[in-house]
């Protein structure tokens, strides 16, 4: 592929010469004024011609013999298929932890505002209990700082998502214990 001969121009000629043999070919071979598929592979070949001899220093490079590296390989067609295969498996893993992500917030969100009332639970109890018997257990501190530490945190995080489900399961056995013994 001889870009001089692509656009009809010798290996002497301006840069004057090669833009205005290049507007010439696009506008003969213009996909708008041709319909054949071939105007399309010729556009490409006048473009590739040009973006070698329209920069000095790769027409420099062209001119001094590496020619090689301006032709374009075929690309493998089992290395282009590994590659959308590995690109697909990228996206749709990347399009999965998303949707796990933002499923697992609007779950923490709604576990976060049924911790609120847990919260107050805990207090009104931990408060009777002070007053009424002089002391507390540390199982209900310790529910009572999970519950606030839960709804402390607004936004998700993996261990405050965690400890918000374990506070969740401890809660309702204390409660049904608790509601039990009344």
């Amino acid at each position: 592929m001889n870009p001089y001969a692509i656009l009809g121009v010798s290996s002497n000629a301006s840069a004057h010469e090669i833009k205005s043999a290049y507007r010439r070919l696009v506008k003969q071979y213009h996909p708008d004024r041709q319909t054949s598929d071939a105007s399309h592979d010729q556009i490409a070949a006048i473009n590739h011609a040009y973006d070698i001899l329209s920069d000095p220093i790769r027409r420099a490079q062209y001119d001094r013999g590496f020619s090689t590296i301006f032709i374009e390989q075929p690309e493998d067609p089992v290395e282009v298929y590994k590659r959308e295969f590995k690109r697909k498996r990228f996206e749709n893993d990347k399009r999965e932890r998303e949707e796990k992500l933002a499923r697992r917030t609007r779950i923490y969100r709604i576990v976060r505002w049924i911790h609120m009332p847990i919260t107050a639970f805990m207090v009104a109890l931990l408060l009777h209990e002070l007053f009424t018997t002089g002391g507390t257990t540390f199982f209900r501190c310790a529910l009572l700082f999970n519950a606030g530490y839960v709804c402390y945190y607004k936004d998700y995080r993996e261990g405050t998502y965690k400890l918000s489900f374990f506070n969740l399961f401890i809660f309702v056995i204390f409660f049904l214990v608790w509601w039990d013994n009344l």
